[in-house]
């Protein structure tokens, strides 16, 4: 099985894109995908700055970075894999797969 990195616009993107490749089905409004996939959704990276709360506690300030994020383990033909918005295998992955 080959891991792909995957970005969207939106979760109804990653439905509809996935329903195309033949990686997915919705019946009765229900998603339903035949591969293996680990739905991240939208990432949020620290900006470098610190925020307060009134009682003082300190957090850092999160921002999202642009896209609606998976990973998917699969088997996939050429052909579908020209329907998916592939991106490169991050340095730092959000997630990764047990085992790996």
């Amino acid at each position: 099985m080959k891991n792909y990195y995957l970005k969207f616009v939106d979760h109804a993107d990653l439905e509809d894109t996935l329903v195309a490749a033949g990686l997915a089905e919705t019946y009765q409004e229900v998603f339903t995908p035949r591969v293996t996939l680990d739905v991240i959704g939208i990432i949020h990276k620290p900006t470098g700055k610190m925020l307060t709360t009134e009682d003082g506690l300190q957090y850092p300030e999160m921002l999202p970075i642009d896209g609606y994020h998976a990973n998917l383990k699969a088997e996939l033909t050429e052909e579908q894999e020209a329907l998916l918005p592939l991106i490169p295998a991050p340095t730092t992955p959000y997630r990764v797969w047990a085992g790996e």
